[in-house]
């Protein structure tokens, strides 16, 4: 804290906190030590922030939340301060050390606050100087001669000077003491400022680590597009297998066993070099190339699906990398933050849903996946993972299903250009959701199916639960598999 400022701040608690009595003490979610006080009927709260970006001391209008628990030092002041009279504020010396006396019926405290360095700190010690209790103790080493422990006097460091010490920021303060109302004027130009340079630091490390994660996910994103776009190109050669196993059944007579190369005509004319396994017959060699064929054929659906998605992602975060480079204030950040939560791209609250609803396979998405005839099927894993695909992925052309009067998984076929949901497609996902519920054992399952965009979750609702406003019912035989 800039020396002028906390000389400031100072001052003017040492002019209205002394007769003032501690009601409570209390600690901060950052970790702050908070002091309430009673002064002239009314409440204060005074603040302490030795940890952070921003070590700092003065009133705050605006009490931050509690903390879940204490630490041994907020606790120690804790069964100390209460009920205690404030004696007096001042600064020790001409150095960035607060001292503030607390007197009891018993005892004297002075609680001391070294507002500079690395690692501010704050301790308590009794009248005669003895330290009782330290925010950060601070042993013996190589680099310091200077001990803070328990039971040890508490000596000031030697003085580094005059009131030019600090980080040479200076805002503007609206007076050096207390208005004659009570108001205090240079603790709350200090609270608005720190109010404003925290909110300017998290804007910038929420900005940092957005972008660092866009350009991680820009990164992999092209890596699988390229991986994909050379899939394609190898499973492109599927009208080369059929052609070959064609032209070897076409000539089966002329083709002996134990060849590993062959010349044939194809269809246009062309000689054709098609090479053979020699072990296996003419017969088996055409149907080898026929399987070559199928699997090819199939995978290609896969990957072509697979690559439109992916470059569907690509050009998502290119826009989002573009949005954050221009993104000015909280809202923008908070809509690119968002819009990444909706790509499952560093999102905390998908990662935990995947955690806590991953199946046998281990998988840490909040949901299965399945692609059928270039068609993705989502599965939710739990109810969290249902909420996550109904609620955040799902668009209004989508098919929703689920197995009827009973718990089980939300199925979501995903359909971004709004066609006709193939049959197969359509069976296969009534008996995920069949598969995937409490009638799993069942022969048949009723499974209830309608568009995504009759499908809503009730304000409030548990996760998982949701509302429909049409909807079909189909009997189907549970069917599923890993994905």
């Amino acid at each position: 804290m800039e020396y002028h400022l906390l000389k400031g701040v100072v001052e003017e608690l040492g002019s209205i906190l002394p007769g003032a009595r501690v009601d409570r003490v209390y600690e901060g979610a950052d970790r702050e030590l908070l002091i309430a006080y009673r002064d002239r009927r009314k409440s204060r709260v005074l603040l302490f922030a030795s940890a952070g970006p921003f070590s700092r001391i003065h009133l705050v209008t605006r009490k931050p939340p509690a903390a879940a628990s204490l630490s041994p030092f907020t606790q120690y002041l804790r069964s100390r301060l209460p009920g205690a009279k404030i004696l007096y504020a001042a600064l020790l010396g001409d150095d960035r050390i607060v001292e503030m006396a607390f007197g009891t019926a018993d005892e004297e405290y002075r609680l001391i606050f070294e507002v500079f360095g690395s690692m501010p700190t704050l301790l308590l010690t009794d009248r005669s100087g003895r330290i009782l209790a330290l925010s950060r103790q601070r042993p013996p080493d190589a680099r310091s001669m200077r001990i803070l422990l328990p039971g040890l006097i508490y000596e000031a460091p030697a003085p580094a000077g005059s009131g030019k010490k600090g980080s040479g920021f200076v805002i503007p303060v609206a007076g050096a003491a207390s208005s004659g109302t009570g108001q205090a004027l240079v603790n709350r130009d200090a609270e608005v400022f720190y109010e404003r340079a925290l909110q300017d630091r998290s804007r910038e490390v929420l900005g940092k680590k957005l972008a660092g994660t866009i350009a991680a996910a820009l990164r992999k994103t092209q890596r699988r597009v390229s991986a994909l776009t050379g899939d394609s190109e190898r499973a492109e050669q599927a009208d080369e297998y059929r052609l070959a196993g064609e032209l070897i059944h076409a000539n089966l007579n002329v083709i002996r066993k134990g060849e590993e190369r062959v010349e044939l005509t194809g269809y246009d004319g062309s000689r054709r070099t098609i090479v053979l396994d020699g072990r296996l017959s003419p017969a088996r060699n055409a149907e080898q190339y026929f399987k070559k064929f199928k699997k090819a054929k199939a995978g290609l659906a896969i990957i072509a699906a697979r690559l439109e998605q992916s470059q569907q992602e690509l050009s998502q975060l290119t826009a989002l990398d573009q949005q954050l480079r221009t993104a000015a204030g909280d809202a923008a950040l908070r809509q690119v933050n968002d819009c990444l939560a909706s790509l499952r791209i560093g999102s905390d609250r998908a990662r935990g849903a995947g955690k806590k609803g991953a199946g046998k396979g281990g998988g840490t998405e909040p949901f299965r996946r399945y692609l059928l005839a270039g068609w993705e099927i989502l599965v939710g894993r739990s109810a969290a993972g249902n909420d996550y695909i109904t609620t955040k992925l799902a668009r209004p052309a989508d098919l929703w299903m689920h197995a009827e009067g009973m718990p089980g998984s939300h199925v979501l076929v995903r359909n971004p250009s709004d066609r006709d949901v193939p049959p197969e497609v359509f069976s296969r996902a009534a008996g995920l959701a069949a598969y995937y519920s409490k009638g799993r054992g069942a022969g048949k399952v009723p499974v209830t199916y309608t568009f995504a965009k009759y499908v809503r979750k009730p304000k409030g609702a548990k996760p998982g639960l949701v509302v429909l406003s049409q909807r079909a019912t189909i009997m189907a035989a549970p069917a599923g598999d890993e994905e």
